[in-house]
């Protein structure tokens, strides 16, 4: 009877485990559902400024797509792309060459 009980928690311990996501996913998504945040940069080169108006959500997104070492980012990423600008396609076949080293027809196929 011990077994049996001891099995059944490790069974539940093991599930809820595998449908866990990882914190960087749950960042992930929170800002490609956000709203249009516009931050405003500016940069100067010589005589020269220049101002520019940025998404502080989609540079989030962006930056969570390059550089996280989430296992479950690119899968998700896979199947939920196409709700999302095409530029996540572009950090999605950078992601699948470099982070995760998959054959370089991934890479052309996302970024095409």
């Amino acid at each position: 009877m011990k077994k049996i009980f001891v099995m059944a928690i490790l069974l539940l311990l093991v599930t809820l485990g595998c449908n866990h996501e990882s914190q960087d996913l749950t960042l992930l998504k929170k800002a490609l559902d956000s709203s249009y945040k516009p931050v405003m940069t500016k940069s100067q080169q010589g005589n020269i400024t220049s101002y520019n108006t940025v998404d502080e959500n989609q540079q989030k997104a962006l930056s969570i797509i390059l550089t996280s070492s989430g296992t479950d980012i690119t899968p998700w990423l896979e199947k939920n792309v196409g709700k999302y600008s095409p530029i996540y396609l572009y950090a999605l076949a950078y992601r699948t060459a470099i982070i995760n080293k998959a054959p370089a027809r991934d890479f052309f196929f996302w970024s095409s």
